[in-house]
């Protein structure tokens, strides 16, 4: 296939291998900044799929590193600094998330923190080399191999993810962060070549939205993953946490619509009943997990990892399968995954 989308969803482990060691490369200047900061707070910015991956980072900073966290968009943060003013207030480490680090949103809130708020330490992770994101930090972290030549993220959310999570992992002294990560590369292909075929046939089903279900720390990444189906596929989708779909989003819920719910082994019998409600109402089901779990009547495919994943790290397995999905909904469609009509790689202002 030439498209660039779909060569850039099946690169993406080889470049999360070269990621991995990066970091690990860079684990005693990461611990340094971290340790040598004495920060309060931690704020974590991005736009678009990197806002997404920003909220998943805050919450691991927060549960981690034991210290208030909170994600903002750039364009917010640009718009209304004053609001924000307290979450800057004290020593703060602000984590700028970004594919080109040229998105206009992302350097003005830069600029802003530089000249608002002093007691700011600014941490780019960019797929680009000597961007004007990073060109402000005060610690760099670049992964050009990552970088999506096509208009839609793939690749590249993955890995400027693991970055970030590794980073959070050296920061706090988990190395099951990493070693997490080390499987995901290692397996990801494998992965993938379960996830192919189950893609390319439910793109023939009758759905026309599709709603993606998950849990815990990285529960953000999950909306990257509905962001996946709006931007290649051109999609409506939304994402919710697993029992908080029966508290009002479920009533949307039909035989036109595609569930992708991820599953653990905790609590399994809740998370039964609630996938059994939704195949009930006719929706086209399927169940994503690290290790294998027990099987559930109507449901259209079981997407297993082969192992069991660290919690940080296990809701990055909804974007490979989110990201296929949508990229062979858009050939069903006749539509083109590398140009989405209306949307541009990087927001100029």
């Amino acid at each position: 296939m030439s498209s660039k989308t779909y060569t850039e969803i099946h690169n993406q482990y080889e470049a999360l291998a070269h990621t991995v060691e990066y970091m690990c490369e860079r684990r005693d200047s990461c611990a340094k900044l971290y340790n040598n900061g004495c920060f309060k707070q931690v704020v974590v910015i991005g736009s678009g799929s990197s806002y997404h991956i920003s909220e998943a980072v805050a919450m691991s900073a927060n549960l981690r590193l034991g210290l208030p966290s909170a994600a903002l968009t750039g364009g917010d943060l640009m718009l209304h600094p004053e609001q924000y003013a307290p979450l800057f207030a004290g020593r703060t480490l602000a984590i700028f998330l970004t594919r080109s680090g040229e998105t206009s949103e992302l350097v003005n809130a830069a600029l802003c923190l530089r000249s608002e708020f002093k007691n700011t330490v600014v941490l780019a992770i960019t797929c680009a080399e000597r961007s004007g994101v990073a060109n402000m930090a005060d610690f760099a972290l670049e992964i050009p191999w990552a970088f999506d030549e096509s208009v839609c993220q793939t690749r590249s959310v993955t890995n400027l993810y693991a970055a970030a999570l590794i980073f959070i992992g050296i920061a706090s002294g988990c190395g099951e962060i990493i070693e997490g990560y080390r499987k995901l590369a290692e397996l990801g292909n494998q992965f993938l070549e379960k996830i192919e075929g189950v893609a390319e046939s439910v793109s023939s089903l009758n759905w026309k939205n599709a709603v993606l279900l998950s849990d815990g720390e990285g529960f953000g990444i999950t909306g990257e993953a509905a962001l996946a189906f709006n931007e290649i596929s051109l999609t409506p989708a939304v994402y919710k946490h697993l029992l908080d779909i029966r508290h009002g989003p479920i009533v949307l819920v039909d035989d036109s619509t595609l569930v992708i719910a991820r599953l653990d082994q905790e609590q399994f019998s809740y998370q039964r009943d609630l996938v059994c409600d939704l195949v009930k109402r006719g929706a086209h089901v399927i169940v994503v997990s690290d290790a294998e779990v027990p099987r559930i009547d109507g449901v259209y495919a079981n997407l297993t990892f082969g192992c069991s994943l660290n919690q940080g790290v296990v809701n990055a397995i909804m974007l490979p399968v989110a990201q296929l999905f949508s990229y062979y909904r858009a050939l069903k469609l006749n539509k083109d995954p590398d140009k989405p009509e209306g949307l541009e790689a990087w927001i100029k202002l």
